[in-house]
């Protein structure tokens, strides 16, 4: 058995998974900006008024320059070049998962949009029906509640 063809394989098989994880780390971040900012999930956590595509674009960078600092470091403690190769090919993950996780995130954020016009459009009607009746929009949703 050769086994620089048994380390060579390993290496690659090493190198794509961190491709992947780098691409599934940024899907994941997407998914999650938009979760917690457009969707009720959300509601219950604290508005830091700086969720959007840019915060998860920033989450990227952020994640991207902790695992080069973990390759670092452990390529420091090893001795070897592999951890770095490793942070190398998840930062390049990330920067490739930029692309499919904006397209996540403009699916999840429309998806979004849709839910909330039809849980929206009853309260809609009600208010049209009221304006109808009164000649102006309802001052408060109170006012929409049948007599």
């Amino acid at each position: 058995m050769d086994l620089r063809h048994t380390g060579t394989t390993r290496l690659a098989y090493w190198g794509v998974g961190s491709l992947l994880l780098g691409m599934l780390l940024s899907i994941s971040i997407a998914v999650i900006v938009v979760l917690t900012t457009y969707y009720p999930i959300g509601t219950y956590l604290p508005d830091f008024g700086f969720h959007s595509e840019i915060f998860a674009i920033l989450a990227m960078i952020g994640l991207a320059a902790v695992v080069g600092l973990c390759g670092l470091a452990f390529a420091a403690l090893r001795r070897s070049w592999a951890p770095i190769g490793l942070a190398v090919a998840t930062v390049i993950g990330l920067a490739a998962g930029v692309y499919p996780a904006g397209w996540v995130y403009d699916s999840m954020l429309w998806r979004g949009y849709e839910l909330m016009s039809a849980r929206s459009a009853r309260l809609i009607a009600a208010i049209e029906d009221y304006e109808k009746a009164n000649g102006r929009p309802p001052a408060e949703l109170s006012q929409l509640v049948p007599a």
